[in-house]
């Protein structure tokens, strides 16, 4: 999730839109990206209500971040409710996991 701010780099979007994202499954949680000025930073919990909501299962989400499922099958699994556009950088986040 901490790749999540460098890869909304370069969204533009208003100050305080708010980015939900659940990886769903027993190694899942909830994050918050949120536009703060002229960055994105990323939070545990929001009170604001989020443009998009992006619900991936846990076994997706692991094979999407380690580029071991492109972005096109990772979507056909997502849940998006909300605003699709600013879902999309999402699936393009690559991590390194160690």
């Amino acid at each position: 999730m901490r790749g999540f701010p460098y890869t909304f780099r370069k969204v533009l979007a208003p100050d305080g839109m708010v980015v939900r994202f659940e990886i769903s499954g027993t190694a899942g949680g909830v994050w918050f990206l949120m536009r703060t000025g002229d960055a994105w930073e990323l939070a545990l919990e929001s009170e604001a209500e989020s443009a998009v909501y992006v619900i991936l299962p846990q076994d997706t989400a692991w094979r999407m971040f380690t580029k071991g499922v492109d972005e096109e099958g990772a979507r056909r699994v997502a849940a998006i409710r909300g605003n699709d556009d600013l879902a999309l950088p999402i699936f393009r986040t690559v991590s390194v996991i160690a």
